[in-house]
């Protein structure tokens, strides 16, 4: 496999979950990348999308993405895996935008909600690519579009509430098959939540 697009099942996502605590998420997406590693070829890409969790009975936000990165142990000896580059997918338009004043304020993640996007590579051997930058810049794509994803902030507005709530929508998935993918290449999407 070359891409893998991996986008787990959180909390946020439904009402009744997979997973009961937030260990029990770690040990999943631990999982899921380690037998992804193994079918992915030297030098490809997993996109891994996660989205913040607020804990239960409490509107305290834990930041899922930051503790799934820390358990995984990217870019240590330890892992198969190293990022090389990261995203953030705000469900919403780009009228939505926090304003500049605002800019050291924490948004409402009920406002704006929101997923990060980590590109991870995998490690032995490292494989000479182009930057995101440089592969949107040679794309067949609207001005507006290919702007929005050279930029490290994407502005996708849901089609359901499955896909504000943490499933991932096929526009996202679009782009990171043009940006990280080639012609003729095998992309694994497992988990396929908007029937993409």
């Amino acid at each position: 496999v070359s891409l893998s697009i991996i986008c787990p099942p959180q909390n946020t996502a439904t009402s009744t979950s997979m997973w009961n605590d937030e260990l029990g998420f770690l040990k999943l997406v631990g999982r899921v990348l380690e037998k992804t590693s193994y079918i992915t070829k030297p030098g490809g890409i997993c996109c891994l999308v996660l989205s913040y969790e607020f804990e239960r009975g409490s509107e305290r936000l834990i930041p899922m993405p930051v503790r799934v990165l820390k358990s995984i142990h990217v870019g240590s000896n330890e892992s198969s895996w190293r990022l090389v580059d990261e995203m953030i997918w705000v469900k919403g338009s780009n009228q939505k935008k926090i304003k500049h004043s605002e800019a050291e304020m924490v948004a409402n993640f009920k406002d704006i909600p929101f997923s990060q996007i980590f590109v991870l590579e995998k490690r032995e051997p490292a494989v000479e690519r182009a930057s995101r930058q440089e592969v949107v810049s040679k794309m067949q794509e609207p001005d507006a579009v290919k702007d929005e994803m050279r930029d490290a902030v994407w502005y996708v507005q849901p089609s359901s509430e499955n896909v504000l709530r943490g499933s991932i929508h096929s526009e996202v998935v679009r782009r990171l098959v043009l940006i990280y993918s080639k012609k003729g290449d095998l992309v694994f999407e497992p988990f396929s939540v908007d029937g993409v």
